[in-house]
């Protein structure tokens, strides 16, 4: 008979037990969310900034959860597309900054990884944006001169 109400008592204390995990699990979700919702968006602050694409003639420009993105040259910088820093992290799926400072980008089942250099401002030809919106046919020819003189190595 003493055994039978040791294991009634034993079987209440694991109840006991399981409703106290459960309720202290429960009570600390809104943390863990507050915590990743903190973490998201120190990481959104430390990606603001101005990147320029190694090797491509890019430049990224994130800033206030939005980015632009830039076609330079060293005469010209012409907006590429713009819109919501959020839907550029889906297109892209793996965003970091490494130990060095530099933002590594990754495309979503891609092989290939970009590294951008963080740049103090916009270069001035891009803050200004005349050369985007230039209808100088000798200008533009030069743009598309240097486009190719620039990023293509074998053009000669």
């Amino acid at each position: 008979m003493y055994t039978r109400i040791k294991s009634k008592f034993q079987i209440r204390q694991v109840k006991l037990g399981f409703i106290v995990m459960i309720l202290l699990l429960f009570l600390s979700l809104p943390i863990w969310n507050g915590r990743q919702a903190h973490a998201q968006q120190d990481k959104t602050i430390a990606l603001d900034g101005v990147w320029r694409l190694r090797g491509y003639g890019k430049i990224l420009h994130i800033y206030q959860g939005n980015y632009t993105n830039y076609d330079i040259t060293e005469i010209s910088c012409v907006q590429e597309s713009n819109g919501i820093l959020k839907d550029f992290m889906q297109r892209y799926g793996r965003l970091a900054i490494n130990d060095s400072g530099q933002l590594l980008l990754s495309t979503i089942g891609g092989i290939t990884r970009y590294t951008y250099d963080r740049l103090n401002t916009l270069p001035e030809y891009c803050q200004n944006d005349r050369t985007s919106r230039s209808t100088d046919p000798e200008f533009n020819f030069e743009v598309f001169y240097h486009i190719f003189e620039e990023n293509y190595p074998f053009f000669k």
